[in-house]
């Protein structure tokens, strides 16, 4: 079974409209990273198949400062973020979520929210000025969630490819 660490300040997520009761925290162990290969491939269709290259890519992540959260319904997981604290000159210290999924036939059940809840509570904890995120222009659905939660529109982000990456590395 997973093991749910450090829920210090994060509560126990119990919800009787919800499929079972919810817990929510880090996915820290191997196993635990492994369980969010599903989910995050929902979002990340092009993550390696191979699930030993996926834990040690992201155990290399949180080497730099990536937190993986993530919300257990029974043994399975079915919703997680990736995450990173950043200070910067112009915006201060904030928490930036990379990554931010919940499993497709559990969407609009209230599950997303309660991440997103904790990952605020996060930020707070850890002195945050603000919570950012990206999404991409197409993702509608992904929007109408952010502004139902309270988030706003604050600027645009400009990229320039500079190779393909056909692995995801």
């Amino acid at each position: 079974m997973p093991r749910v660490r450090n829920t210090e300040g994060l509560g126990v997520v119990t919800d009787h409209d919800q499929p079972a009761s919810l817990r929510i925290g880090w996915a820290t162990s191997d196993a635990d990273i492994l369980g969010c290969l599903p989910c995050l491939r929902e979002l990340i269709p092009r993550l390696p198949d191979d699930g030993n290259d996926f834990v040690a890519r992201v155990n290399r992540m949180q080497q730099s400062g990536y937190r993986l959260m993530a919300v257990w319904s029974g043994d399975i997981i079915v919703a997680c973020a990736l995450y990173r604290v950043i200070e910067d000159l112009i915006r201060g210290r904030y928490l930036h979520i990379d990554e931010l999924v919940t499993t497709r036939g559990l969407r609009s059940n209230g599950i997303g929210s309660r991440l997103l809840d904790a990952l605020i509570k996060e930020a707070r904890h850890r002195q945050c000025r603000a919570v950012r995120l990206e999404c991409a222009v197409r993702n509608r659905r992904a929007h109408h969630f952010y502004f139902r939660e309270g988030l706003r529109v604050t600027g645009l982000r400009f990229a320039a490819v500079l190779e393909r990456d056909p692995g995801g590395k």
